[in-house]
């Protein structure tokens, strides 16, 4: 667990500034009346981990990363890769690259999402959009033999935003999300029927079912708790740390280095 803390502390303290989804939930409240868009250049360092009754931490994943946001009215797109990972080659913990977006494989891993601040009410609350599409790529080691594996994400939630507020240099918020969710694990590893039943347990290699959480964030900091319920849809069978209902936590620090208005 040393090394993930160093790395997060390391990527955290060289780019200092506010978390990135509350910094552009900050645009949006000022500048939902602009036909400019804001662009940010921004890096985060975070650890995102599965939640399991493991005695050790292999299963957390420490990532540093850089992105692009482009704030416009309403809307939000963000787009991010990796350039620090503590994943490499796994030879367990396989869940957690498979739930947590994004969290493979340095420069081989990314993740786009798209936000859109409360477009409809349901049951009087204001009701927001948060979708992604994510890949990373990692090492699966079984048997002395070592496979690149590739899993694909997609995710679509309905956000209520509890609290959303910012009082001079402090800015607080609190939301729920849930919605539909998928991912599909591909790459070598797929190529190996036997290797990839051993890893998992199934030959099926589509994950489909819903996902849901909170999230905090308090100016730098951001963190969450995010629970998934997935279903093999191929081989119907139930995946350790995969299937039924599965809990990641993660923390974050991020901030932008780079961010102006533009004209599109």
């Amino acid at each position: 667990m040393k090394k993930f803390t160093l790395l997060l502390v390391a990527i955290s303290f060289t780019f200092k500034g506010v978390s990135q989804s509350n910094k552009t939930l900050s645009f949006l409240n000022q500048f939902t009346n602009s036909d400019s868009a804001y662009v940010s250049i921004f890096a985060d360092g975070n650890i995102q981990g599965l939640v399991t009754n493991s005695e050790n931490n292999s299963d957390a994943v420490a990532s540093g990363a850089i992105g692009i946001s482009v704030v416009k009215k309403h809307v939000i797109w963000v787009a991010s890769i990796n350039i620090a990972s503590t994943t490499d080659t796994l030879t367990s913990g396989f869940g957690s690259v498979i739930l947590t977006p994004a969290s493979g494989k340095q420069l081989t891993s990314g993740v786009l999402e798209f936000h859109l601040d409360e477009p409809f009410k349901l049951f009087s609350k204001p009701i927001g959009i948060h979708a992604y599409a994510s890949a990373s790529s990692s090492k699966w080691l079984l048997t002395d033999t070592t496979k690149a594996a590739t899993v694909f994400g997609l995710g679509l939630t309905f956000v209520n935003k509890v609290i959303g507020s910012t009082k001079g240099d402090n800015s607080v918020y609190l939301g729920f999300e849930f919605g539909p969710t998928y991912r599909g694990i591909f790459g070598d590893i797929s190529n190996y029927p036997s290797l990839y039943e051993k890893a998992l347990g199934t030959k099926g290699n589509h994950l489909l079912g819903f996902e849901g959480g909170l999230k905090i964030k308090f100016n730098k900091i951001t963190a969450g708790i995010q629970g998934f319920v997935l279903h093999d849809v191929e081989g119907k069978k139930k995946i350790d740390g995969v299937t039924s209902f599965q809990i990641t936590g993660g923390i974050s620090i991020s901030g932008a280095f780079y961010q102006d208005k533009f004209k599109l």
